[in-house]
């Protein structure tokens, strides 16, 4: 099946997929050639991702190349997973790539920011998204 098709269809089965076919969805997921249409399907499962497959479906994140697809579903993957799971499995995923985007054009960065800000809000609450936003604010005012 075409890429587009399939996860078109993956897509639209998540939210009343039964537990039991998460870890053959994935696997199809997987198996999707390009990382656009595999980040849609990762995106739409993690929305009742249960908590047997989260290390499959970070495993295939893992894969992804692309810093801005692996941004949306690490966002997405904060709404489901519990805290301690997240933390430990998922902030060296964020670090990379926050690093990596600390290395990109300004513009790069500021358009992965509204990705970025539910997970910084997760991982550290109002006073991390204040202090980034203050943060923004002073390297702005070098970049004058």
């Amino acid at each position: 099946m075409e890429s587009r098709n399939c996860a078109k269809v993956l897509s639209s089965l998540a939210q009343n997929l039964p537990e039991n076919l998460y870890q053959k969805k994935l696997k199809i997921a997987r198996e999707i050639k390009f990382e656009f249409y595999r980040e849609k399907v990762l995106s739409s499962l993690t929305q009742n991702l249960p908590e047997n497959v989260y290390d499959e479906a970070l495993e295939i994140t893992r894969q992804i190349k692309s810093e801005s697809y692996r941004t949306n579903i690490l966002s997405s993957l904060a709404n489901v997973m519990p805290p301690n799971k997240y933390q430990n499995e998922v902030f060296p995923m964020w670090s990379e790539l926050l690093e990596n985007l600390s290395k990109k054009e300004r513009i790069e960065f500021q358009e992965n920011t509204n990705t970025l800000l539910p997970v910084i809000f997760y991982l550290g609450s109002k006073e991390a998204i204040m202090e980034l936003a203050t943060a923004i604010q002073d390297v702005a005012r070098w970049w004058r």
